[in-house]
């Protein structure tokens, strides 16, 4: 059986596009992050998505990231359960104004090379769990988190997570460390 390819048209808002670009830059952010992506988006609406891009955080036409397929290995679509239930729109709403409050963030280009070299090392260490678990602690110590600045895939996670909901963040992603 084929993977069925899918157009602008089956994506619905709250849709996480995870992306695999072609080219070396793309390789070795996927491999930073020990991913098989390098670059995450979300659907804003329906015709529009929202991303963390090198101008900053930006809202895109869908149609313009569908001209660009040539430039990605693939495009995976992740769609959270929890917004096909009956209070859908409610929660898209939510997850649509904790977006919002990113737009125009600048992306934080001059950091990627401290993130990637921390990211590799933390990721990428030998040894026993628990020695891992420490030094990642202390890596994760080194690096400032300023929220003025947004990478892509914070940028959908925390639209997730801070967005206004009952009970507070119904609509966190889940993340895995291996």
């Amino acid at each position: 059986s084929t993977t069925p390819v899918l157009g602008p048209a089956d994506l619905q808002p709250g849709d996480v596009l995870l992306h695999m670009g072609k080219g070396e830059l793309s390789r070795l952010i996927a491999w930073v992050g020990d991913s098989q992506y390098s670059h995450a988006a979300m659907v804003y609406d329906d015709s529009q998505l929202i991303e963390a891009a090198t101008v900053g955080v930006r809202l895109a036409p869908l149609a313009q990231r569908a001209q660009m397929a040539a430039t990605f290995d693939w495009i995976d679509i992740y769609r959270p359960s929890r917004l096909d239930a009956a209070d859908h729109d409610p929660l898209l709403a939510a997850l649509r104004a904790a977006s919002m409050i990113y737009l125009g963030r600048p992306y934080p280009m001059t950091s990627l090379l401290v993130l990637g070299v921390t990211c590799a090392v933390r990721n990428k260490l030998p040894g026993d769990r628990d020695l891992r678990r420490v030094l990642r602690m202390a890596l994760d110590l080194v690096i400032r988190n300023d929220p003025g600045q947004v990478v892509c895939s914070e940028l959908v996670y925390r639209g997730f997570d801070e967005a206004t909901t009952t009970p507070a963040h119904e609509l966190r992603l889940p993340v895995i460390s291996r």
